[in-house]
C-alpha cells in the first residue's frame, strides 16, 4: 500500500472517531450529592465554585473552580473508585441507571501523566504549587477540560446522559466516609 494510500486511511479513520465520540457537554460538577458527608469535617477535598465554560460550539467542556484540601495525607497508595451511570438522553432526574464500576490504583506520577483516565480531566488544570494535594489550603483549578479520550475506555461514546461518581480513598478499607479522601460527581451529555 502506498503511503498515500495508507495517510487517506488515516485521515478517515481519525474524522470518524473524531465524528463517533460525540460533544460532550457538562451539567454539573459537584462533591459527591448522595454521600451523607461534612465535607469540611469528613474529606481530606472538596471542590467548591465551580464555574462552567462554552467551547466554540457553545457545548460546555470546561470546567473552573477551587479545590480545597482540608487534610494532608501521605497514602501514596490510594484508589480512585469510578462508577459510570448511563440514562436515555434528556432524562432530567439524577442518573443512577446501569452502573458500572472500575477501580484504579492512582499515585501522584500516574495522576500527573496517565492522560487515558477520567482524572486526568483535572490533572492539568490543578494549580501547579499542589498539583497532587501535598499541602493544606485553597486552590484553584483552571481550564479542566472533558473530552471522549478519557473515559472511552470505561464506556461506549454513544448520545445519551451520564454520570460520573469519582471516589478517591484509602485501598482495601470499606468505602464508608473515614477512610474517603475526597468524593465528586459529574452529570454530562453527550450530544450528537
Amino acid at each position: 500500500m502506498s503511503v498515500k494510500v495508507l495517510t487517506l486511511l488515516f485521515v478517515v479513520y481519525s474524522v470518524t472517531k473524531i465524528a463517533s465520540s460525540g460533544n460532550f457537554h457538562i451539567l454539573n460538577l459537584s462533591n459527591c450529592l448522595d454521600e451523607k458527608i461534612d465535607y469540611q469535617k469528613d474529606s481530606d477535598i472538596e471542590v467548591k465554585d465551580v464555574t462552567y465554560e462554552k467551547n466554540e460550539k457553545s457545548f460546555v467542556d470546561i470546567l473552573h473552580g477551587k479545590y480545597i484540601v482540608h487534610v494532608h495525607n501521605d497514602h501514596s497508595d490510594s484508589e480512585i473508585v469510578f462508577t459510570f451511570f448511563s440514562c436515555p438522553l434528556g432524562s432530567t432526574a439524577p442518573c443512577k441507571d446501569n452502573p458500572k464500576q472500575y477501580i484504579e490504583k492512582i499515585d501522584c506520577e500516574r495522576f500527573l501523566t496517565d492522560s487515558t483516565g477520567p482524572w486526568y480531566v483535572f490533572a492539568p488544570a490543578m494549580d501547579q504549587r499542589n498539583v497532587c494535594a501535598t499541602a493544606t489550603g485553597s486552590f484553584d483549578f483552571t481550564r479542566a477540560h472533558l473530552n471522549s479520550t478519557f473515559v472511552e475506555k470505561y464506556i461506549d461514546i454513544k448520545e445519551g446522559h451520564y454520570q460520573i461518581k469519582v471516589v478517591h480513598h484509602v485501598p482495601g478499607e470499606s468505602m464508608d466516609t473515614k477512610n474517603m479522601r475526597s468524593c465528586i460527581e459529574f452529570d454530562f451529555d453527550i450530544l450528537p
